[in-house]
């Protein structure tokens, strides 16, 4: 009988015990779905549910659906480390406790310089985050919005998509047979 169990969409649970663990230039796009009663917490998140390792440069993209009395966030259920320049774009709806980003970050639980959607708080209980934005999803597509977001991890086509990591991105030049160069930028 598990007693706390968390559902993420890159992790379940990262736990104490692993102290050399980081997260880093990870993102997941699939959706969870996760519960909890009153003899067993849930947690989910859209990365990790349960964390306790360092996260910097990620992403979550899929929606998040708590149910009774689960705690639920876009990137992360319940946090107890450090979370930056990270954000969540997943829709997040139901539990118990809900944020847009973190559904609990714990004493001993950072947020700074990371996003999320603008559809509930960025964190649902415990401590704030500092230099961390809400956005609507349009906004998401403003590079502007992102200016701490090393170019050395993302890369944005602003106007037409959130950040993306650029170490999953492949340049491509494609040269026509008449003396025509362009470079991908996302419109056509």
């Amino acid at each position: 009988n598990i007693r706390d169990a968390g559902v993420g969409g890159l992790f379940g649970n990262i736990y104490n015990g692993w102290s050399t663990v980081s997260i880093s230039n990870s993102f997941a796009t699939g959706d969870v779905i996760a519960s909890g009663s009153s003899s067993k917490s849930g947690y989910g998140g859209g990365l990790i549910g349960i964390n306790s390792a360092p996260i910097s440069n990620s992403y979550s993209t899929g929606n998040i659906t708590g149910s009774g009395l689960a705690t639920v966030g876009g990137l992360i259920g319940y946090n107890n480390s450090s979370i930056s320049y990270s954000y969540s774009t997943g829709l997040v709806t139901g539990g118990s406790t809900i944020g847009s980003l973190v559904g609990k970050n714990d004493t001993g639980g950072t947020v700074a310089y990371s996003y999320a959607l603008d559809q509930l708080s960025l964190i649902g209980s415990g401590s704030s985050a500092s230099n961390s934005s809400i956005f609507s999803l349009s906004a998401f597509k403003v590079g502007s919005n992102f200016s701490n977001l090393s170019s050395n991890y993302w890369y944005q086509y602003d106007g037409s998509t959130a950040p993306l990591l650029s170490s999953y991105l492949t340049p491509i030049t494609i040269t026509s047979t008449s003396p025509a160069t362009k470079v991908y930028d996302a419109t056509n």
